[in-house]
């Protein structure tokens, strides 16, 4: 009789503990303004760094509505995401902070039934990202690589980058100290990312139809030099640059930026392009520059309109990194 009770008091408990947790994982997530997938996900597994690939996938996938192109980089302000099941959760924080005291066989059951059902989840989202990769067409390749260099998808997963190897719409590419990346976009645009760079390929599409081809790109630190190709010349309004403190346009184009902030030795913080064949366009501060063949213009880090530079300074002048 007393067994009995204890044991009673005992499922009671934890399904006290599971109540708890099922509540602590909220079935919907209004976005706000500014917030991303990835910072999201980690709130709701704070401790569990390893499923929140799996979750942040499995949440692409319930809210399709959410995301440009079912990308997890791209996802929508202002709209509402409907989480998985809770068990995803309470999986999850069964795996990292075990329950005590020890249960009876029937919990541990649903317990390894929980974590059997999120081990099939990850392995069906799994399976369909892959078929998505296999079939996304690529917006690049390397034609050369010296150093380190890598792309990270917008799901996480980071990969070497040599020569060779595709990159994809939506990759972040970046370079290492010393290191430089010769590109070749499958519209025939050429680009050299220099060393300590960091460059998104935000929105690529290139499929020889003018009125939906584009190319979106950021730069996050460091520059480039590049030679537009088919994109921008067949809808110039197709093809942007977004800095931290600037927007690149083009009109036909041979150009460099780099952007300075604290990496550049005797140079103020801030966005310098220079035009070698063609002419760009830099907005910044409500102001549209046109930067003609042979002229530069400089962006300071606070912001404020482009300012026209006499002469084109040093750090454009890109080093010669061996690509011949």
């Amino acid at each position: 009789m007393k067994y009995s009770i204890k044991k009673r008091l005992l499922a009671l408990g934890l399904t006290g503990i599971l109540a708890t947790t099922v509540q602590a994982a909220p079935a919907t997530w209004q976005v706000e303004k500014g917030q991303s997938l990835s910072r999201i996900v980690r709130q709701l597994l704070p401790d569990d760094p390893s499923g929140r690939s799996a979750l942040m996938r499995a949440i692409v996938e319930l809210n399709p509505h959410a995301f440009r192109n079912a990308d997890p980089g791209r996802m929508y302000a202002g709209v509402t995401l409907t989480l998985p099941d809770s068990k995803l959760a309470i999986g999850s924080r069964t795996a990292a902070k075990p329950m005590k005291p020890k249960t009876s066989a029937k919990p541990q059951k649903e317990i390894s039934s929980s974590r059997a059902k999120l081990a099939a989840q990850r392995a069906r989202i799994d399976k369909a990202n892959q078929a998505t990769t296999a079939a996304k067409p690529a917006a690049g390749r390397v034609v050369y690589a010296k150093g380190q260099a890598t792309a990270a998808t917008t799901g996480g997963e980071i990969r070497p980058l040599v020569k060779g190897e595709d990159v994809f719409d939506g990759d972040t590419l970046n370079t290492g100290p010393g290191s430089f990346l010769r590109l070749l976009y499958s519209d025939g645009a050429t680009m050299v990312l220099r060393p300590r760079s960091r460059l998104q390929l935000e929105d690529y599409k290139h499929s020889g139809d003018a009125s939906s081809d584009r190319n979106l790109m950021r730069l996050v630190k460091g520059g480039f030099r590049t030679v537009t190709g088919a994109i921008g010349n067949a809808n110039k309004d197709a093809y942007l640059v977004a800095t931290p403190v600037a927007t690149i346009g083009i009109r036909g184009t041979d150009y460099s930026a780099v952007f300075c902030a604290g990496d550049c030795i005797n140079m103020p913080d801030g966005l310098y392009t220079t035009t070698e064949v063609g002419s760009t366009v830099v907005t910044s501060g409500g102001q549209a520059e046109v930067v003609d063949t042979g002229n530069s213009v400089y962006v300071p880090i606070a912001g404020g309109v482009p300012q026209p530079l006499r002469i084109k300074p040093r750090i454009l002048a890109l080093p010669d990194p061996g690509c011949e």
